[in-house]
């Protein structure tokens, strides 16, 4: 009886055993069929076409619309296309020239961002080659973007005085660094007109919460009458607030001085700029005191 029990026994322990084995091979061959079907839908990534990425090289590039490819540093703030992600590959080095002929490309860092510059401007010949751009023509961008390069191949040098004066087309106006000179009231009364950007690089000007001065800071250029701020901080290193710098700018409510009250009535004031003498004046040098 006790032989019968452990043949039961032993035959029991077999057909367990030879399961085991059948499901261990079913487990062996399902993940070996797994592991080719990975396998076989893998494709390794490719690389963007210089078509996708390139870098337009140089100042400018000319185009049969008359528009100029720039290439362009953008500062924060500043307009540009989308970001790139972090799965997006550095551009190559290489020039594009099926660039958009109404695109300005350049490069923050390792990455490409593109702008449209504004066409239809106006612009007069300087004896040195370069260009001034002189007013707006056909252009009605309300953000106005001026170009390094004219349509003609000259490098955009200038604006002309009162080249924007009084025009209720720009809301916000873009100023490359190729500029070395902006004339007398070039956007003085420029009633939409709410916030300046200018190109990294610049020389010429540096706008500072939308408003525009010279670079060294001495000289207001031009406040924005449609600013969104009723406060205006003015720099201590201010000597002059040139022709009508604050024309039409009626929403302005105070002004705060870095410097004293001595140091203020020092200030050139220019014409045109009668909307000071309605505005407070705060003096922080004196507040502090």
């Amino acid at each position: 009886m006790r032989k019968r029990e452990n043949s039961t026994e032993i035959t029991a322990l077999k057909w367990t055993a030879a399961g085991l084995s059948i499901t261990i091979a079913l487990l062996v061959g399902l993940l070996a069929f797994l592991i080719r079907q990975q396998a076989g839908a893998y494709s390794p990534p490719t690389e963007r076409s210089t078509e996708e990425i390139s870098v337009t090289e140089g100042v400018g590039t000319e185009t049969d619309t008359g528009a100029v490819t720039v290439p362009v540093a953008h500062a924060a703030g500043q307009s540009a296309t989308d970001a790139p992600t972090a799965a997006d590959p550095p551009p190559t080095s290489e020039p594009d020239t099926e660039t958009d002929p109404e695109t300005a490309t350049g490069q923050t860092g390792i990455w490409q961002t593109e702008i449209r510059v504004s066409v239809g401007l106006t612009f007069a010949d300087n004896p040195d080659g370069t260009c001034t751009v002189t007013g707006l023509g056909d252009c009605t961008d309300a953000c106005l973007i001026l170009p390094p390069v004219s349509p003609g191949g000259r490098v955009v040098s200038a604006i002309g005085a009162r080249a924007f004066a009084g025009s209720d087309i720009p809301v916000t106006v873009y100023i490359p660094a190729t500029v070395t000179d902006i004339g007398a009231e070039a956007f003085s009364g420029c009633a939409r007109l709410a916030f300046f950007t200018a190109e990294v690089g610049q020389t010429a000007c540096r706008a500072v919460d939308g408003v525009l001065y010279s670079s060294d800071m001495t000289r207001l250029l031009c406040y924005p009458p449609a600013r969104d701020a009723g406060t205006l901080i003015l720099p201590g290193t201010l000597e002059r607030i040139e022709d009508g710098a604050f024309r039409g700018a009626s929403a302005l409510r105070e002004i705060r001085f870095a410097g004293t009250a001595a140091d203020f009535s020092r200030l050139y004031i220019g014409s045109g700029n009668n909307i000071l003498s309605a505005v407070g004046v705060t003096f922080c040098a004196e507040t502090k005191n």
